[in-house]
């Protein structure tokens, strides 16, 4: 007899099959009957051969629920790693403006630029984006990287920009803030 915690005494009835006072457990595999394979064997009652087909035909909206679910949270990361639009942090940016010339794009409406803009950015705001793209084409061999406020129309803009044949797109991690956080220089238009 081998105690198994919170369990009844098992006695031994044959291949892989151990009775108790409930009545009968089945067993994957038959071992030899020590603490260790007690446990093990213990632990193996809940994955016997027809109850996980079982579990899953009878949960299985459950299961596409976790599988959903599972996928949207994990959608964003392999979005921003296989992506055509890359987020940038400002010093990424400096770095790119001072090594490839890249095209700084604030996309934010004018009545939002009021606090300033990046020094030689551009200014197409987002809901222009489409009409004013041809603007754009004397830039398609440079690197782009639009802005907004805090880096969330900038996302939409840099997604069109890749829509019109744009290779090397980014986005500005944390906007326009981020940029003035850093304390590097923002042009007020006067």
């Amino acid at each position: 007899m081998v105690d198994f915690p919170g369990c009844d005494k098992f006695r031994r009835r044959g291949s892989g099959t151990y009775k108790t006072d409930d009545g009968l457990i089945s067993f994957v595999s038959p071992t030899i009957f020590d603490e260790k394979s007690a446990r093990r064997n213990a632990l193996s009652f809940f994955v016997t051969k027809s109850r996980p087909m079982q579990f899953v035909q009878n949960n299985w909206p459950l299961i596409l629920v976790m599988l959903v679910s599972g996928g949207m949270l994990v959608w964003p990361f392999v979005q921003k790693r296989l992506g055509p639009v890359q987020e940038v942090g400002v010093m990424q940016a400096t770095q790119l403006i001072n090594r490839q010339n890249a095209v700084m794009l604030d996309v934010r409406e004018t009545k939002d630029c009021q606090g300033g803009r990046v020094p030689n950015a551009l200014h197409i705001p987002l809901s222009e984006l489409a009409k004013r793209g041809s603007e754009l084409g004397k830039y398609a061999g440079r690197p782009v990287i639009a802005y907004c406020d805090r880096g969330n129309q900038s996302r939409t803009a840099a997604s069109a920009l890749a829509k019109m044949g744009f290779a090397d797109v980014h986005t500005l991690r944390g906007g326009v803030r981020a940029w003035s956080e850093a304390g590097l220089p923002l042009r007020k238009d006067g």
